[in-house]
């Protein structure tokens, strides 16, 4: 039984470009989920719920979202999506890095010629394959993210309409507290704020 050309370089360098494959589909069900998690989260707040949904389980959820668990949300959703959108970006570099290699070990030996060749097809074949799955799968995870990005961003607006002060006064009480914690001045080290 005689393995197919196309899986002929699997012990090469089309090895390389299936094990990042394997990560990137790691890092894309990630992706996938922060994203998830940053959309479920922030349409209980911003929007109405369907009338499915527990409204008591809704009220709970939505009293304990803050601005910080907002922000590591989309901070964590993001940095998911960032990596997996590089990754995927990498596969046609794979792709043509597999087949420069396996052309220039054609140029030392010219014994195997029809065995480099095929290689080179197969690291180009494999890296265009690749990139076009992460890239049709992409199409799941980029509207998620960008609603769940429009719902943080309409939340922290909302917030701020509705408690214009309330960050001002925690920067202030901020300042007022390390002015307490702070150790005195001599009375010629103080200096008076101008005005």
């Amino acid at each position: 039984m005689s393995v197919p050309v196309i899986f002929s370089n699997i012990i090469g360098y089309d090895g390389l470009i299936f094990i990042a494959a394997a990560a990137n589909a790691v890092i894309f069900q990630g992706a996938r989920n922060a994203a998830v998690r940053l959309y479920s989260s922030m349409h209980k707040e911003v929007y109405t719920p369907s009338c499915g949904s527990d409204i008591k389980s809704i009220r709970s959820d939505i009293g304990r979202l803050t601005d910080k668990k907002v922000s590591a949300l989309r901070e964590r959703a993001v940095a998911w999506y960032t990596l997996y959108v590089n990754i995927t970006g990498i596969f046609p570099l794979l792709g043509i890095l597999g087949t420069v290699i396996s052309l220039l070990g054609m140029v030392g030996n010219t014994s195997d010629v029809e065995g480099s060749f095929f290689a080179a097809l197969t690291s180009t074949f494999w890296g265009l394959v690749f990139a076009m799955i992460f890239k049709f799968l992409d199409g799941f995870v980029s509207p998620k993210l960008d609603d769940g990005e429009r719902a943080a961003e309409l939340f922290m607006q909302r917030k701020a309409e509705n408690h214009p002060s309330a960050d001002l006064d925690d920067v202030r009480g901020l300042f007022e507290n390390s002015e307490k914690d702070s150790p005195e001045l001599p009375d010629d080290k103080k200096t008076e704020p101008k005005t």
